[in-house]
């Protein structure tokens, strides 16, 4: 008894140490895959370097003849975006400008996103540059306009409901007001405590930026441990159908299989406010890069004093899986892929589950999910 006792001591421990060898050897591939990136990409930012060095006497030389001012080395990128700007078919900031206001927006958004700057100090960085430009000048002074001066498009959608009647609220001067008929609230402000906001992503284009990030490791075998969700049956047997189902081109389809999660958590202890995130995760990516925090996917967004109504939190989110099922074309740098989207899992604990499967909680009557056994509390 002792023996047999010992040996299955001995072979669990070494089947976790396996574990740990190959999750090990796979952290060092990957090591290994991103130095190999920035080593080229500092090759060829010497070579940029070496260039430039070749140049300076000419390119000062003609500059003498037209403005007074000699520009140094760390000038360079913006000689770069003065030379880029004269192709820019937007227009120019203000008259005789050698800059466009495409290209002076774009320098803004991302000083802003590196220093994490929010929409109200954005907004106020706008208003001081104006001031300070030379008039007339066509710099917006507004975060919705600078966006729209990039052609950026939004990828997510707000929509608000009222938490009496559950009908979509219409916004007026920044105010969110119910017209249902028989609301109690009807034409009348409502308070941030009287309205659920529903936020939905663009997963398309969430699947795209993910993809083209880790393309290199999109369903390569090596890298899966063989205790993975990709070597299990189910998923197998699901993968085989999909390719059999559609037949609709020569290009190989590419199955993308999500993990769907979800939580609630208080936004702040001083009101009843929770954030309800619904996220998901791809199978095909390795387990040590498909956790990574951008490389989930946020799906949909639940902000309210009261708990979710799935029916209203979920359906613009299982109509865009819906339309993902079918196979779609995806390209990504000069490659084409065509995806299908499927769901496989969801995971959360008792009480979240049973609000989005509409079953009892856990220490209810009828609460079990297999069967209709009255359980005894």
């Amino acid at each position: 008894m002792f023996n047999s006792t010992n040996s299955y001591c001995d072979l669990s421990i070494e089947q976790k140490n396996q574990r740990i060898q190959e999750k090990i050897t796979t952290l060092n591939i990957l090591a290994n895959l991103q130095s190999d990136s920035s080593s080229s990409s500092s090759d060829d930012d010497q070579i940029v370097d070496d260039t430039n060095q070749d140049e300076p006497s000419q390119s000062s030389h003609s500059n003498n003849n037209s403005i007074s001012y000699e520009p140094d080395k760390d000038d360079n990128y913006w000689n770069d975006d003065l030379m880029d700007s004269f192709f820019d078919p937007s227009p120019l900031l203000y008259e005789n400008s050698c800059v466009s206001v495409k290209a002076a927006a774009l320098d803004i958004i991302s000083i802003a996103i590196e220093f994490n700057f929010p929409k109200i100090a954005v907004e106020r960085l706008l208003k001081l540059f104006k001031s300070l430009l030379p008039m007339p000048n066509v710099l917006p002074t507004t975060y919705p306009s600078l966006m729209k001066t990039i052609d950026a498009k939004s990828t997510s959608t707000s929509t608000y409901y009222c938490n009496i009647c559950s009908y979509v609220c219409s916004i007026r001067s920044g105010r969110k007001y119910c017209l249902h008929d028989n609301c109690p609230r009807k034409n009348q402000p409502l308070r941030n405590c009287e309205i659920s906001e529903v936020v939905t992503m663009d997963i398309k284009e969430q699947i795209r930026s993910i993809i083209s990030r880790n393309i290199s490791l999109f369903n390569n075998d090596k890298y899966f441990p063989p205790f993975d969700i990709k070597s299990r049956s189910f998923y197998r047997m699901s993968a085989k159908s999909t390719n059999q189902s559609h037949t609709l081109s020569n290009l190989k389809i590419h199955s993308i299989t999500l993990n769907i999660h979800t939580d609630g958590a208080p936004v702040v202890k001083t009101t009843k406010a929770s954030l309800w995130p619904c996220l998901a995760s791809i199978v095909e990516l390795p387990p040590q890069i498909r956790e990574k925090q951008t490389n989930i996917l946020i799906l949909c967004l639940w902000l309210s004093s009261i708990k979710p109504d799935v029916n209203l939190f979920m359906n613009d989110c299982i109509r865009q899986l819906v339309d993902l099922s079918s196979p779609f074309l995806l390209t990504i740098g000069n490659e084409q892929f065509l995806i299908t989207v499927k769901t496989q899992l969801f995971v959360s604990d008792l009480p979240a589950k049973a609000l989005f499967w509409k079953t009892i909680s856990y220490n209810g009557y009828n609460a079990c999910g297999n069967c209709k056994t009255e359980g005894i509390i």
